[in-house]
């Protein structure tokens, strides 16, 4: 199985489903992956969900380094777990309760188990190639593999499980990005190209499920099963290929270790609070005009109501109250050399804002601002007319 066709998948590779009249739906193999019922009419096409999920690379990859090759699995994980384990040396010494440590190392060990399920034939059949494939990584590359002491390169793995297991470096030894936009758009340390951790494969379990039933298998032929079930369980020991630890500036050497994730570009409190009011600024913004309309409209009716009680006759016309309070406001804003003697203005600013605003509102086509406006003008001049100096006449 090429490298190329182990990263695709699908379940009928090497067959498929077809009707039978006398069995319902029956498998079919296709001889060398084509020809057979390839392209019959009796065929049952069908779409595997996990096929498109693994091939949008949602897989479990296994390189072995001497050789370059690899193998891929479905991530249909059971366990994945990590151990850091850090070794101290111990000097015990007299009259202290505590022993002095010397820091020596710190290791990572990986488990991972994970199921290769069969929906069809061809697939339990490809299964058992990629597990055969993966077994034969743990053994070495020789110069003459019939003389056991000429072994050449040791069976080193790269072992990568989507972005919670592969390197945090790239090809040419820099770390790579891993910002959350990154992640986003499948780039940096997330990328899919992204390689393997670098280690060894201290232990591989298969599990055939043979004595499940819930498992069963494929008799497909006599004294021939296949599985439709295997569980394979990992045991994996991290080779690190970047120094790390901390320096003198108390920056430690690879930030991304060992998810790949960069978070230096996370926002503040306060960068979201204003990312938060920029976005809702329109709304508050056309919020406050609602308000304001409804507010306006409020305003110019109880001017209108207070209009229509003190100063309008039952036929809408302007009564005798009306009429002089009218001239005692006109009086108000009238310039001091053009004072009348007999009307008196208004100098309660109060006063005179409450009778302008609400004869204004009478006005055709006036509107909130206006009558606002126009009871402002009346306080004003009432002030001004307040501190004018008056004779005895007036």
């Amino acid at each position: 199985m090429s490298d190329d066709n182990s990263k695709y998948f699908n379940t009928q590779k090497f067959g498929g489903l077809v009707r039978n009249r006398q069995r319902g739906i029956s498998n079919y193999v296709t001889r060398n992956g084509m020809g057979g019922y390839a392209f019959s009419p009796d065929n049952v096409y069908y779409t595997d969900g996990s096929d498109a999920l693994a091939n949008d690379n949602l897989t479990i990859s296994i390189q072995h380094v001497p050789s370059g090759k690899n193998v891929y699995f479905k991530a249909f994980i059971t366990a994945f777990n990590e151990s850091y384990s850090s070794d101290w040396n111990e000097e015990p010494v007299f009259g202290r309760a505590d022993p002095i440590y010397t820091f020596k190392q710190t290791t990572r060990k990986v488990t991972l188990t994970f199921v290769a399920p069969a929906a069809t034939i061809s697939e339990g059949f490809e299964n058992m190639g990629r597990t055969q494939k993966l077994l034969s990584f743990l053994y070495p590359n020789y110069t003459d593999v019939d003389n056991a002491l000429s072994i050449s390169q040791s069976p080193l793995i790269r072992l990568k499980v989507m972005n919670l297991l592969s390197t945090t470096k790239n090809q040419d030894t820099r770390v790579i990005d891993g910002t959350f936009e990154e992640a986003t758009n499948f780039d940096g340390a997330f990328h899919p190209q992204a390689e393997g951790t670098l280690g060894v494969i201290n232990n591989v379990s298969v599990n055939h499920n043979l004595d499940n039933p819930d498992s069963g298998v494929f008799h497909t032929n006599s004294g021939v099963i296949i599985p439709k079930l295997l569980e394979i369980s990992i045991d994996f020991s991290v080779i690190h290929e970047l120094h790390l630890g901390w320096n003198e500036q108390d920056n430690f050497s690879d930030h991304r270790f060992p998810y790949g994730v960069d978070t230096s570009g996370a926002r503040t409190s306060g960068d979201i609070l204003a990312a938060r009011f920029e976005d809702q600024a329109p709304m508050i913004q056309e919020a406050e005009g609602i308000f304001q309309e409804l507010e306006d409209e409020r305003f110019l009716q109880a001017q209108q109501d207070i209009a229509k009680a003190m100063f309008l006759n039952s036929d809408g016309s302007l009564n005798n109250y009306g009429k002089r309070m009218q001239r005692r406001l006109d009086e108000t804003s009238r310039s001091p050399d053009d004072r009348r003697i007999f009307t008196p203005g208004i100098k309660n600013p109060d006063k005179a804002r409450f009778m302008r605003q609400a004869l204004a509102s009478l006005e055709e086509g006036s509107t909130a601002s206006d009558v606002r406006q126009a009871g402002e003008d009346s306080a004003t001049a009432a002030t001004n007319l307040a501190a004018e100096d008056w004779s005895w006449i007036k």
